[in-house]
């Protein structure tokens, strides 16, 4: 199991680039971390002198294309981290030259240094922003520490390594440090799975629920806005601010049983697409082929235990559920529309009364001049909207009795409101009813029940060249 994360080099305050980066380079190479230089290897270039070899790359690079190379990136490292006992420095040094050259394509010179003074082996792959051809640089576009972690991944798959399969498990997370991209979950994320579980325990009163915060460790302020802090971190959460279905008001309907709470789904527990293995197995070895195939049967028995949990017991019954999921899911989308369809005309209601009461002055005014081109000119950004609101009364309102403005300000929060009861239902709706159609995909093959064109399986595509041309 390998970890990776890419880190630019920037050069440091009073510092020349040569200078930076032989400092980089120098800790890579350190005798005593990698055994004398033994497990020292590079590319295109030497690390007695690559400091020396990226400066005039630099330089050649500015002659060569006619910019002005600011220095704002003098180099990459990419550390690559082993879990303890799993590899030989040898073998090692080998994945991160490997490493290397599949992500750059050789187009840039590199140096991997092996450390074995840890417990955990690991490299330090220090490689040159700008290319062998000294006309172009290598971006750390978005995202690219994924592609990283995916090809060193894929690489451990090849040599019959282990492979982080749950990355944001609470119990992975001694390797949060090495991940990159592949953080442990984010505060508000365990906060949410926090109430998940404490309602999923059914509390009596909301009394109950506070106390159950403060015994996972959580103080709860209850100001103008709930907000909930954990001793271990800097600053607190306010409920409203979590995703939908976590306010106050809901997890009191909850409690007192007049709303259903639907949890937050963890990553590793959503159900994932099945991969077309036939697709994808040519050139590969059989280790990776055996990791897809152990993929597809770990999605296979979730969705099994799924069906066992919920007491379903045939294709029919899969079916009508996903079905009334999509029904519901209709009836509360039409309920949204029609909510802001009252709320577009109490707004416009507001806009058009506001504009009215501004303009009835200027309008006599307008009146007594005879109707003044000239005086219409001068206020036509106020008799305009006065007029626009007069001919959206006379189609709306009988006998010119407008509406109190406090009326409408309230029925409008009424109506968002009552919009955000329906989202607060919908969005865990629409998950759940995404999960039970890969679900229902998974169902056909267990059921024996050949799979339709329209199936939802995931196809991957084999891409040599561009699946990891990230530079230029």
């Amino acid at each position: 199991m390998a970890t990776t994360r890419i880190i630019a080099m920037h050069r440091g305050p009073g510092k020349t680039i040569r200078s930076a980066i032989a400092g980089r380079i120098d800790y890579a190479v350190n005798p005593e971390k990698t055994e004398n230089y033994e497990f020292v290897t590079s590319y295109k270039c030497d690390y007695h002198t690559a400091d020396a070899e990226f400066e005039l790359a630099k330089a050649q690079y500015e002659v060569n294309t006619g910019r002005k190379y600011k220095g704002d990136i003098l180099a990459y490292q990419i550390r690559q981290s082993f879990a303890p006992g799993e590899v030989t420095p040898e073998e090692a040094n080998r994945l991160g030259y490997e490493l290397a050259s599949r992500l750059l394509k050789n187009k840039h010179a590199f140096i991997v240094a092996t450390h074995t003074d840890k417990a955990h082996i690991h490299n330090h792959i220090i490689f040159n922003s700008v290319n062998l051809d000294c006309n172009g640089k290598w971006k750390d576009v978005f995202r690219s520490h994924q592609v990283i972690a995916h090809l060193s991944d894929l690489i451990c798959a090849e040599h019959n390594l282990s492979v982080v399969i749950n990355p944001q498990n609470r119990q992975n997370s001694s390797y949060n440090k090495w991940k990159g991209y592949r953080y442990k979950p984010s505060n508000r994320k365990l906060l949410c799975w926090d109430i998940d579980e404490i309602l999923a325990g059914g509390p009596k009163t909301y009394e109950t629920f506070i106390r159950r915060l403060g015994e996972k460790g959580y103080t709860v302020n209850t100001g103008r806005y709930v907000s909930v802090k954990h001793i271990l971190w800097q600053q607190g959460i306010r409920l409203d601010s979590l995703c939908d279905g976590y306010s106050q008001e809901h997890i009191k309907n909850v409690i007192l049983k007049k709303e259903k709470h639907i949890p937050t789904p963890k990553s590793e527990d959503r159900p994932k697409l099945l991969i077309d293995i036939e697709s994808i197995i040519r050139d590969k070895g059989p280790a990776y082929i055996n990791a897809l195939k152990a993929a597809n049967l770990k999605q296979m028995a979730k969705t099994f235990c799924y069906l066992q949990e919920n007491h379903i017991s045939s294709l029919d019954e899969l079916r009508k559920l996903v079905y009334e999921e999509a029904q519901e899911l209709k009836t509360i989308e039409d309920s949204i529309k029609m909510i802001d369809a009252e709320i577009a005309h109490n707004e416009e209601f507001l806009k058009h009364i506001s504009n009215y009461k501004a303009g009835i002055e200027i309008y006599a005014e307008y009146k007594k001049s005879g109707f003044s081109r000239e005086y219409e000119e001068k206020h036509h950004d106020v008799i305009q909207p006065y007029k626009d609101a007069k001919h959206f009364f006379d189609k709306h309102v009988d006998g010119y009795q407008l509406p109190k403005v406090t009326k409408l300000n309230s029925e409008l929060a009424r109506l968002k409101n009552e919009k955000g009861k329906y989202k607060n239902m919908y969005y865990p709706l629409m998950a759940k009813h995404k999960d039970n159609l890969t679900r229902l995909s998974h169902a056909k093959i267990l059921f024996d029940e050949k799979p339709e064109k329209d199936e939802r399986v995931l196809v991957l595509q084999k891409k040599k060249t561009r699946s990891y041309d990230i530079g230029r």
